[in-house]
């Protein structure tokens, strides 16, 4: 259980939206190379290496955690309470340059290269 308030601060109906469609969105790039159908293998792919791009030229911040941040008055350099959060694993304070789940997604992608390469 999150024993912070990280999400308390955020009342507006649309800010829990936002927060909830940034958890959907999170749990696709973590677990979306899992699929065996080859268009959502596609769709990961291309998803997970947009996020790269935007990360890197956001200077390793996430767009949706900055607007979450500016609107439930949260401090700019709160990071988003993904799974490795919840299970302990900190992330690097270095933005999302070299963190775990960096590193993570990179397998991941690789992982669904192969298994669309797999599949042809």
């Amino acid at each position: 259980m999150c024993k912070d308030d990280y999400y308390n601060n955020c009342k507006n109906i649309f800010d829990k939206f936002l927060i909830l469609f940034h958890h959907m969105f999170n749990i696709f790039l973590q677990f979306g190379w899992l699929s065996n159908n080859k268009t959502i293998l596609k769709l990961y792919i291309i998803v997970t290496l947009g996020t790269f791009t935007h990360w890197y030229h956001n200077d390793g911040n996430c767009n949706l955690t900055e607007i979450s941040n500016t609107r439930c008055k949260l401090n700019k350099d709160n990071y988003f309470r993904d799974i490795w959060y919840f299970v302990g694993i900190k992330q690097n304070k270095n933005k999302h340059k070299y963190s775990f789940g960096v590193i993570y997604l990179i397998f991941a992608i690789i992982i669904a290269l192969y298994k669309l390469y797999k599949k042809s």
